[in-house]
């Protein structure tokens, strides 16, 4: 039996027919939306930007004499629970809020001659204390009074806003501020982007947040710093959240991964540690070394003996504790000293001398855990009986 979509079908098709006969045309169809004049827009406008001698533009952000943010760009930064990202975004905020070249962020400066406009959107802190705080924090660090309210400034929360619907108020939030703010290039810090969409491991969702900064970097004068949570365990390993994390990294002009620097075992030191995983610029700058300081409750910049005694901390691996339960479970009989060297270097990551002295201190006392003995020229160990 056939349906009555079958015969609409048939319909159709027979009025094609007719207007074929008796025209010798196809018929035509409902136009689509045509995007052909755009494009032909957008290609007249390359052809004469590449007939000119290119002006590429200048870092509104470095580190000594290395770019790290330019303008209408996307830079990510990561890090995982705790290493302090956010207060490190606090402080390239209040960078870009002073809008004074001859001052360092932790090391950071802005390009002078540039008016900007800073707007940070939290949806992690609460509205109470935390966020508060916070905005006290960069207006402090950027030379203002705690009282004042910058006119270049703007803070929203996005805490009483479903998230399902955060989306959108950021595109309203972005848009407004766009016409308020014509002739200033607007710093939007987005701290945390994942909590801005319903799932950030929904590709459609994702694609449809970073399609909007596109745009917005495309079409008007805007930066996006996006703060994003590392997966557990991989500082360092460009290993953002989610799906919105992977495609933001292929997005961003800059991405920052900061954490706390480990040792081979696992253990944090005390000295934080800024990658940048990807810059624009050709020279990729070297890791910077922060540390947290009670006095300054914040960042500062680690000093070069700071650094060092924590590299040395670093190095200083193979407790004796560690080195006495490997023994125990890995050295069966004689084993000559070369190899047990060669074995321990290996799996602490360490250097020879470090385990010449682990196995000094394991040969010491009244019952020593390990015997050393000399067979011609060879230096032989073995477990102590009983130990």
């Amino acid at each position: 039996m056939t349906s009555l979509l079958d015969k609409f079908r048939n319909f159709n098709q027979y009025n094609e027919e007719q207007v074929f006969k008796s025209t010798g045309l196809p018929p035509v169809k409902a136009a689509k939306t045509s995007y052909l004049p755009r494009l032909k827009e957008v290609q007249k406008m390359i052809e004469i930007r590449a007939c000119q001698d290119i002006q590429f533009a200048r870092p509104i952000l470095s580190l000594g004499d290395i770019g790290i943010i330019y303008p209408n760009t996307i830079t990510v930064i990561q890090g995982q629970k705790g290493s302090h990202k956010s207060r490190l975004t606090e402080n390239i905020g209040a960078a870009f809020l002073c809008m004074n070249p001859q001052l360092k962020f932790l090391g950071f400066t802005v390009t002078p001659l540039m008016r900007f406009h800073l707007a940070y959107i939290d949806s992690e802190r609460n509205q109470k204390d935390q966020f508060p705080y916070a905005v006290q924090r960069i207006k402090e660090k950027a030379g203002f009074d705690k009282t004042a309210i910058p006119p270049n400034f703007d803070v929203v929360s996005l805490i009483d806003i479903d998230r399902a619907e955060r989306f959108e108020a950021i595109r309203q939030y972005l848009e407004d501020m766009r016409q308020n703010h014509p002739n200033e290039h607007i710093i939007v810090v987005i701290d945390v982007i994942t909590d801005c969409i319903g799932s950030f491991n929904d590709p459609k969702e994702s694609l449809k947040l970073i399609d909007m900064l596109n745009d917005m970097i495309n079409s008007y004068n805007v930066c996006f710093i996006c703060v994003i949570h590392e997966n557990p365990n991989s500082f360092g390993e460009s290993k953002a959240r989610g799906h919105l994390g992977t495609e933001l990294i292929n997005k961003a002009s800059t991405v920052i991964s900061i954490g706390f620097d480990k040792g081979s075992n696992g253990k944090s030191t005390d000295l934080i540690v800024v990658k940048f995983l990807h810059t624009r610029s050709i020279k990729k700058p070297e890791p910077h070394f922060l540390r947290y300081s009670e006095e300054a409750k914040g960042l500062v910049v680690a000093e070069g003996e700071f650094v060092t005694d924590q590299k040395n901390l670093k190095a200083e691996k193979a407790e004796l504790g560690e080195v006495k339960d490997w023994l125990t479970e890995n050295l069966m009989g004689e084993v000559s000293k070369a190899d047990l060297v060669n074995q321990l270097t290996d799996y602490f990551g360490c250097t020879s001398k470090t385990i010449d002295t682990r196995l000094k201190g394991l040969m010491e006392g009244l019952h020593p855990f390990l015997t050393r003995i000399k067979k011609g020229k060879e230096v032989y160990f073995h477990l102590s009986v009983p130990f």
